[in-house]
């Protein structure tokens, strides 16, 4: 399955995400769940999933099937990376968890 988005969306460091980051290349690969996270990005430009409440931006992710997750999107609210979360279900028929 295979996605065409023209964004030209890169916040610069340091500051936080306002609109759709989406990586399509990550969404080439065999996946089987789609999942949100909250993300929390540093002063340097490091990211890890952080607890609700701590987060900069979210995050949508594919399940892959030999193991670990791969980030497709970057959005600036829960509800927002929800509704992108359903939008690949309803496309793909994933699990959304």
């Amino acid at each position: 399955m295979k996605f065409r988005f023209k964004l030209k969306l890169k916040p610069k460091k340091k500051e936080s995400i306002s609109v759709l980051k989406f990586i399509p290349e990550e969404a080439e690969s065999n996946w089987n769940d789609i999942e949100i996270h909250p993300v929390f990005e540093d002063e340097n430009g490091f990211c890890d999933v952080v607890n609700e409440g701590k987060e900069t931006f979210w995050s949508v992710y594919l399940h892959q099937l030999n193991g670990g997750l791969k980030c497709v999107a970057d959005l600036p609210t829960k509800d927002n990376a929800f509704k992108f979360a359903q939008l690949l279900n309803s496309i793909t028929k994933s699990r959304l968890r």
